[in-house]
Parts: C-alpha cells; sequence; structure tokens
C-alpha cells in the first residue's frame, strides 16, 4: 500500500521548480501550508482507488526545436500537467520503485527510468555482448534508429 505522509508530501512541494510552466490547474508552485490537506486528498485517492479526471488534463503548447519557425515540422508539443497531480505521481512512483527493488522484480538489464542506471551502462553492456558474438563466431546484427525518440 502507499503510504502517503505529510513529511513526503511537504518534501515534494519543496522540489517544485517555481520557473516551470503550470498546468491547467494553474498551479506553479505550492506553499507547505497546503501539504496538510493535500496528504488527505491523496490519502483519499489510494483508499478509492481513484484519480481526478482534472490532474489527467494537459496544457499543450508548442516548443521550437530548430531551423525555421514558420515550418510547423520544426515544433514539438510539450504537455504541461497539473503539479497536483504530478506530486501524487511522484509518490505513488516512490514507493512502486522502491517495492521493486527490495524484491528484485526488475531485470538487471533493464536501463531505462532507472536510478543509477544511463545509456552509457546500456552500451557498454552490449559491446561486450557484441564483441563476445563476434569472438565466437555468431552472427551479429545491429539496427540503429534515427531520431527514433
Amino acid at each position: 500500500m502507499v503510504e502517503v505522509t505529510q513529511g513526503k508530501v511537504e518534501h515534494l512541494l519543496r522540489a517544485v521548480d517555481v520557473r516551470k510552466a503550470s498546468g491547467p490547474d494553474d498551479v506553479s508552485h505550492c506553499s507547505s501550508e497546503l501539504a496538510g490537506p493535500l496528504t488527505e486528498v491523496f490519502t483519499s485517492c489510494i483508499q478509492e482507488n481513484t484519480w481526478p479526471s482534472i490532474w489527467k488534463e494537459a496544457r499543450v503548447v508548442p516548443v521550437h526545436k530548430r531551423k525555421s519557425r514558420t515550418n510547423p515540422a520544426n515544433y514539438r508539443p510539450i504537455s504541461l500537467l497539473s503539479v497536483v497531480g504530478k506530486i501524487f505521481e511522484r509518490i505513488v512512483v516512490q514507493t512502486l520503485t522502491h517495492h521493486l527493488d527490495d524484491e528484485s522484480l526488475l531485470s538487471n538489464q533493464k536501463f531505462g527510468f532507472r536510478s543509477g542506471r544511463s545509456t552509457s551502462d546500456l552500451l557498454m553492456l552490449l559491446s561486450r555482448d557484441w564483441q563476445d558474438s563476434l569472438d565466437n563466431d555468431l552472427d551479429t546484427i545491429v539496427v540503429g534508429h534515427r531520431r527514433c525518440l
């Protein structure tokens, strides 16, 4: 079960980057005075297995990537989400991550979205596997995906 404490909520409220744009709830910075009420809301959401629909809404804005500003292909959409929803999401993710790590439920070869693991670590592992395959006269195929992410 996800445990929501006022201390956790206060910590996450202090971590909100006030320089970032707000989402549809127009909350860009929350006072720690809101920690108590938000703790109650988050606890209720967990107990009732709900996620308020307002936290699922996004304000989508175009962000220029490069080159000509007149070409729509040079923009990418950014979704600005509810700050309160993101705080709740962090609490759930932290709890789930701790559980998965404590119970060793993720493969050691899982690198994406894991703390302490990087693309460099993955490339080292892949390079070693490729070299082993080549050393043992095994067929080795590498496929590149340019701009896939």
